[in-house]
Protein backbone atom coordinates (compact mmCIF):
# COMPACT_ATOMS: atom_id res chain seq x y z
CA UNK A 1 0.00 0.00 0.00
CA UNK A 2 1.47 3.34 -1.07
CA UNK A 3 1.57 6.21 1.35
CA UNK A 4 -0.74 9.09 0.63
CA UNK A 5 0.86 12.39 -0.25
CA UNK A 6 -0.83 15.63 0.78
CA UNK A 7 -1.46 18.16 -1.96
CA UNK A 8 -2.92 21.62 -2.29
CA UNK A 9 -5.07 22.87 -5.13
CA UNK A 10 -2.84 25.36 -6.91
CA UNK A 11 -5.67 27.86 -7.39
CA UNK A 12 -6.62 27.82 -3.69
CA UNK A 13 -3.04 28.61 -2.63
CA UNK A 14 -2.90 31.37 -5.24
CA UNK A 15 -6.14 32.88 -3.94
CA UNK A 16 -4.92 32.67 -0.34
CA UNK A 17 -1.70 34.47 -1.25
CA UNK A 18 -3.62 37.08 -3.26
CA UNK A 19 -5.36 38.21 -0.07
CA UNK A 20 -2.10 38.93 1.75
CA UNK A 21 0.64 39.29 -0.88
CA UNK A 22 -0.67 39.85 -4.44
CA UNK A 23 2.76 39.74 -6.07
CA UNK A 24 3.63 36.51 -4.26
CA UNK A 25 0.40 35.07 -5.60
CA UNK A 26 1.45 35.70 -9.18
CA UNK A 27 4.95 34.32 -8.58
CA UNK A 28 3.52 31.18 -6.97
CA UNK A 29 1.15 30.58 -9.88
CA UNK A 30 3.98 30.92 -12.40
CA UNK A 31 6.37 28.70 -10.42
CA UNK A 32 3.80 25.96 -9.81
CA UNK A 33 2.30 25.86 -13.32
CA UNK A 34 4.35 22.72 -14.06
CA UNK A 35 2.35 20.78 -11.46
CA UNK A 36 -1.07 21.56 -12.93
CA UNK A 37 -4.19 21.72 -10.78
CA UNK A 38 -2.62 20.24 -7.65
CA UNK A 39 0.81 20.70 -6.14
CA UNK A 40 2.45 18.51 -3.49
CA UNK A 41 2.48 20.12 -0.05
CA UNK A 42 6.22 19.60 0.20
CA UNK A 43 6.73 21.70 -2.94
CA UNK A 44 4.52 24.45 -1.52
CA UNK A 45 6.51 24.46 1.71
CA UNK A 46 9.80 24.61 -0.23
CA UNK A 47 8.45 27.53 -2.28
CA UNK A 48 7.47 29.42 0.87
CA UNK A 49 10.99 28.90 2.26
CA UNK A 50 12.54 30.25 -0.94
CA UNK A 51 10.16 33.16 -1.42
CA UNK A 52 9.68 34.52 2.10
CA UNK A 53 12.43 35.53 4.49
CA UNK A 54 13.47 33.15 7.23
CA UNK A 55 11.61 35.16 9.84
CA UNK A 56 8.19 34.77 8.16
CA UNK A 57 8.19 31.69 5.91
CA UNK A 58 7.02 29.20 8.55
CA UNK A 59 4.43 31.63 9.88
CA UNK A 60 2.97 32.19 6.41
CA UNK A 61 3.04 28.48 5.57
CA UNK A 62 1.26 27.58 8.82
CA UNK A 63 -1.41 30.20 8.06
CA UNK A 64 -1.84 28.57 4.66
CA UNK A 65 -2.21 25.13 6.24
CA UNK A 66 -4.83 26.50 8.62
CA UNK A 67 -6.87 28.23 5.91
CA UNK A 68 -6.53 26.06 2.79
CA UNK A 69 -7.65 22.44 2.60
CA UNK A 70 -5.15 19.77 1.66
CA UNK A 71 -6.13 16.54 -0.03
CA UNK A 72 -4.44 13.14 0.09
CA UNK A 73 -3.40 11.42 -3.11
CA UNK A 74 -1.76 8.04 -3.35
Amino acid sequence: MALSKPTFKTNEVTLHLAKIKPYASRCFAEDMAKFGDTVPSIEVEKWFKRYFGSNVNQYEYRKLEANVTQTLQS
